[in-house]
């Protein structure tokens, strides 16, 4: 290999692995920082807690990749959104990569990923509040039976230093589940 070509890929690869690398910490914080009574008492963070979309036919980087945790009364999805065309049609977000945290009142289907939370970011298969909670999008995702919901998104680019890190997942993670369900 050409000796850029060669500093080109290693400069990339350190840069994909330090990315991934950094939403497993933001999302092992987010476990951290969740409070005292959402996770039920034997919650042990898991790889089952994570997803990504694998191809066994090519090599690919996923379009996406979540943390999934089933609380007492409802289910958290924080999704890290790597392909905006995710947010192609419906969605009602902003269509930049970006991590979008949905909770969703079904605890029992917190791993059900592409039918609870990737239905919020494309707006496919959900009902949209016209009045949501501040800061939020809340609605009803049309599953059997059909599951209340409340989502934020963070852009990536807030999330340029430690503290502002630390902000995101106080004011937009925790802060949704704090705020709960808004009501039928």
């Amino acid at each position: 290999m050409d000796p850029d070509d060669l500093a080109r890929f290693r400069a990339n690869y350190e840069w994909f692995t330090a990315f991934f690398d950094g939403l497993r910490q933001f999302f092992s914080l987010v476990i951290q920082a969740l409070p005292e009574g959402f996770l039920p008492s034997d919650f042990a963070e898991r790889w089952g807690n994570y997803y990504f979309p694998r191809q066994n036919f090519a090599p690919t980087m996923p379009d996406h990749y979540a943390l999934m945790l089933r609380g007492r009364q409802a289910a958290l999805q924080v999704i890290a959104v790597l392909d905006s065309r995710h947010f192609a049609g419906l969605s009602r977000f902003t269509p930049e990569p970006s991590i979008v945290a949905v909770l969703h009142g079904d605890p029992e289907r917190a791993c059900w990923i592409q039918d609870y939370g990737l239905r919020v970011v494309s707006g496919s298969g959900v009902h949209f509040d016209p009045e949501p909670p501040a800061g939020s999008l809340s609605g009803t995702i049309r599953t059997t039976p059909p599951t209340r919901f409340v989502a934020r998104q963070i852009t990536f680019d807030r999330l340029a230093s430690p503290e502002a890190v630390r902000q995101a997942i106080e004011q937009d993670v925790v802060g949704l589940v704090t705020q709960g369900l808004p009501a039928s």
